[in-house]
């Protein structure tokens, strides 16, 4: 097994898989240009497979790594530092994108970024004329440069007529800048219940991922501190202070506490960050126009949103309770691959793709009169490997599938799965060879148990899916599906890999998964003994 034809398939697989991902998003502007990029890195793999072979793996690994890895770690971290108010650095990681991944989306998409960061450092001339800019451009953009010189402006009224009389308005609603920025606009002009119906029909029905900055501006804007600070110590505490302080005194200003709002908006009219001086200025300029008048009833829309974002941060709450509940360390998946490591350890003294070296520490050999009635290498052979990437392939498999499946079996289940879907694997081939071809083989490694707990897997999903028919057990399946049709590919284009020990492993891990495997998941049971333990 070489590494070069190894990464071959990882690679190819891992564009494919994307790209399918991709195809079936929304296909915005932004979208596109990763569309783009990943054919043509799927057309290097191919040009690779056909001119030079023998390095195509390396090749489109660097190409994959460059133009689509770290572009998308890089998406990442300018999310995590857009959303702390970090612009400057997440315009430098832009820039980096804008090279690796040069689509012209990327080319313009930092400088949305650097129109922030100049409004953030009082940079007002710059900032408006790169924002006319983008305004004219014919792409994303254009609707964030409109909305930001409203926002810059705090010309609130502004923008919520502008959106109104878009053509296109319902679509216009899509796109989260327009979106945030119209609802907190209804909430600035005092619009609160208009904004409460547009947070539950845009944003609450369509299960919004990144709600929490939606309902920091529904619970700001309507007074309610409370909810406010539990926003802020919740899925908003990587705002910073400044953004934090604002969003709290906005609430307590409106809830009529004026006193206790301007000492936490006073010290922002110095804040470093000249957005949030800016906003806090005005804030407090309009206090007394956006304070809700004593004994003023709210309007039902404003209760309805409210409580819809408590049950969506009692819902966290309780999730989070019962994975720290449910929470199961996959020891036995951890141990078995350090003893597989050790085992490695003592075949590199003899050559770690030495057979003779390998049949010393216990390889499996067939047919019967090779075996000799040594029965015991039907055990070792699984732990034993041929070669670092041998073993680096298995090791990170076993860890990828097998934390999941010892949660669902528990340690034990786990163990036995584990070795008697190595030794029925190997035994079967024994008995193939000894019945019908009669061919000799040396047979290490632990591909077997790693494919026995992909089958095992899927008996367990299946169980599930039967059960509930839910969406993801069903997705599962699928997944689990296409690993074995990929791996049985990849087994017939390598002639060192055995076939018939990895169809053995997924057949008896689904067989053993199907009769041994609990109804209720392990950590479940565990965590429902705890409980009645608490209980007693």
């Amino acid at each position: 097994m070489e590494l070069n034809h190894v990464l071959v398939w990882l690679t190819g697989v891992t564009v494919v898989s994307w790209l399918v991902a991709l195809l079936r998003a929304e296909g915005r502007l932004v979208l596109t240009s990763w569309i783009g990029t990943s054919l043509g890195v799927l057309a290097l793999w191919l040009a690779g497979i056909i001119l030079w072979p023998d390095t195509a793996g390396y090749v489109t690994l660097a190409a994959w790594s460059l133009f689509l890895l770290i572009p998308q770690l890089g998406v990442r971290v300018i999310g995590a530092l857009t959303i702390r108010g970090r612009y400057r650095g997440a315009y430098r990681v832009g820039r980096l994108i804008g090279v690796l991944h040069p689509i012209r989306a990327w080319r313009i998409q930092p400088q949305a970024i650097r129109a922030l960061a100049l409004l953030q450092a009082g940079q007002r001339e710059r900032a408006d004329r790169l924002l006319d800019r983008l305004a004219r451009e014919e792409s994303p953009l254009r609707v964030f440069a409109t909305v930001q010189r409203f926002r810059a402006d705090h010309r609130w009224a502004e923008l919520a007529a502008w959106v109104e009389a878009q053509e296109d308005r319902d679509a216009l609603l899509l796109d989260p800048v327009a979106s945030g920025h119209y609802i907190r606009a209804l909430g600035e002009i005092g619009a609160r219940a208009k904004m409460a119906r547009c947070y539950i029909r845009v944003v609450h029905a369509r299960g919004v991922p990144t709600r929490a900055a939606y309902q920091i501006i529904i619970a700001g804007l309507s007074g309610h501190v409370e909810l406010t600070r539990r926003l802020l110590a919740g899925p908003l505490r990587v705002y910073g202070p400044d953004l934090s302080r604002f969003w709290e005194g906005t609430a307590l200003l409106i809830a009529g506490a004026r006193e206790a709002g301007e000492a936490l908006l006073r010290p922002l009219e110095r804040s470093k960050d000249h957005s949030v001086r800016a906003a806090a200025r005005a804030r407090l300029a309009t206090a007394s126009e956006i304070a809700r008048a004593e004994g003023e009833e709210e309007d039902e829309q404003v209760l309805h949103a409210c409580r819809l974002i408590v049950q969506d941060l009692e819902r966290a709450d309780e999730r989070r309770a019962q994975l720290r509940a449910e929470r199961v360390r996959p020891w036995m998946t951890y141990a078995l691959v350090g003893v597989e490591l050790l085992a490695y350890l003592r075949e590199i003294p003899g050559g770690t793709t030495d057979e003779r070296n390998l049949l010393e520490l216990g390889a499996m050999i067939g047919p019967l009169e090779l075996l000799q009635g040594e029965w015991w290498r039907l055990v070792t052979a699984g732990f034993l490997h041929y070669g670092w990437l041998h073993l680096t392939l298995n090791s990170l498999g076993i860890v990828a599938f097998g934390r999941r499946l010892e949660r669902d079996v528990g340690p034990w289940r786990f163990l036995l799965f584990y070795l008697l879907t190595s030794v029925g694997a190997m035994g079967a081939i024994l008995a193939v060879s000894e019945l019908w071809t009669h061919e000799e083989f040396i047979l290490v490694g632990a591909s077997a148990s790693l494919m026995g707990i992909v089958g095992a897997s899927g008996a367990v999903s299946l169980r599930r899916y039967l059960r509930s028919r839910a969406h993801q057990e069903r997705r599962w399946l699928m997944s689990l599906t296409l690993i074995i049709v990929l791996q049985t590919a990849f087994d017939l284009s390598t002639p060192q890999v055995s076939v018939g020990a990895h169809l053995g492993g997924v057949a008896l891990g689904f067989t053993l998964g199907l009769v041994l495997a609990p109804v209720t998941p392990y950590y479940q049971a565990r965590a429902a003994r705890a409980r009645a333990r608490q209980e007693s």
